[in-house]
C-alpha cells in the first residue's frame, strides 16, 4: 500500500540571525520563501 503525501508540517529553527531581523515581517518572509508559514515564534 501506498500514501500520498500531501501536506506535512515542518518546524524550522533559524539560529544566528542578526537582531534586526527577529520581526514578524522577516518571519512571514521565510515561511512564505518555504512556502506557507501556520505560525511563528520571535522570541
Amino acid at each position: 500500500m501506498q500514501i500520498p503525501l500531501v501536506f506535512m508540517n515542518f518546524w524550522a529553527q533559524v539560529h544566528d540571525l542578526p537582531p534586526g531581523f527577529f520581526s514578524e515581517v522577516v518571519a512571514r518572509q521565510f515561511g512564505n520563501f518555504i512556502d506557507k508559514i501556520i505560525e511563528y515564534d520571535t522570541k
